[in-house]
């Protein structure tokens, strides 16, 4: 609640922290300008520049290196994203998948869990899915496990959305595969958690045929 009150306190600057909050806590002026152009989010470079100083000057947001931006804490990010109308969130996370898409590509291919994210909130479920497979992939490969199983999570959430087809069956074994065994790497081939992984992978084989 005190959060939201200096926001409110802001004025136009608000605005601005709500966009800046879709993109994440770490932004790039040059990235929040490319995503105010491409929403209905009126706001012109003078206008934005205005409304940054305002932000930075209330301590809410720090500059680091020029162009680079970080929200003080993540619970400031926080609460501007959640002060957003859902319907505008997901158009902005929208423009955000067109940026990285058009405009940096490059970045979109590294990172694929932030293309996921964005497509997620987006309600782009079916592409999500095949971006946090793969986010999980590139994370199996470089045995950070904890960042896998997280990956799978989101996954299977987004999955469980979709509307029932056998290749969804498929995608869902993977992914169940996949999280028993970076859950054995993890918590042990004992844990409940992988018992419940391969339990539901037993279950759609059976399923699948």
């Amino acid at each position: 609640d005190l959060l939201m009150a200096r926001l409110d306190g802001l004025g136009p600057a608000k605005q601005l922290a709500q966009v800046a909050a879709v993109v994440g806590r770490d932004f790039s002026g040059a990235l929040l300008k490319e995503l105010l152009d491409a929403s209905a989010t009126p706001c012109d470079s003078a206008q934005m520049n205005e409304r940054m100083a305002a932000l930075v000057s209330s301590g809410l947001v720090r500059t680091q290196d020029g162009d680079s931006y970080t929200f003080k804490h993540a619970l400031v990010r926080d609460a501007a994203y959640a002060s957003l109308w859902e319907r505008d969130r997901g158009e902005l996370h929208a423009c955000m998948v067109t940026l990285l898409r058009e405009k940096w590509p490059q970045r979109a291919a590294l990172h694929p869990e932030l293309l996921a994210l964005h497509l997620t909130e987006a309600g782009m479920d079916a592409e999500a899915l095949a971006q946090w497979e793969l986010a999980a992939r590139n994370a199996t490969a470089r045995s950070a496990e904890l960042e896998a199983i997280s990956h799978l999570r989101r996954a299977l959430a987004v999955l469980a959305r979709l509307d029932p087809a056998p290749e969804l069956d498929q995608a869902a074994l993977r992914l169940q595969l996949l999280l028993a065994a970076r859950l054995i790497a993890t918590e042990g081939y004992g844990a409940d958690a992988v018992l419940q992984a391969y339990l539901e992978a037993q279950r759609l084989c059976d399923r699948i045929g």
